[in-house]
């Protein structure tokens, strides 16, 4: 199966992951334009990550217990780095 990829919107090129950078600008290999991923991209996934992450702490504390924002904390961290690999392999910008 393929991995889904991002192509270059100046010459159609498929971009590798390597060669895409979310946080700042980058050139295209190929024909050497600047792109940028759209600030859009990085803020759903810190959205889902958030929310996920309540969630998770719920499952494991009630609201009103005084160990929820540490185990929030902790689950934001694990449930961000499922959504950054996921969405890298599934929805890559």
């Amino acid at each position: 199966m393929r991995r889904p990829s991002s192509d270059c919107p100046n010459c159609g090129r498929r971009l590798t992951q390597r060669t895409v950078r979310i946080d700042q600008s980058f050139r295209c290999p190929f024909c050497s334009a600047e792109l940028s991923v759209p600030r859009f991209y990085t803020k759903w996934r810190v959205l889902i990550s958030i929310v996920g992450a309540v969630g998770v702490a719920r499952l494991a504390l009630p609201f009103t217990s005084p160990l929820f924002p540490l185990t929030w904390i902790a689950a934001f961290f694990l449930v961000g780095f499922v959504v950054a690999v996921l969405s890298g392999l599934f929805l890559p910008p």
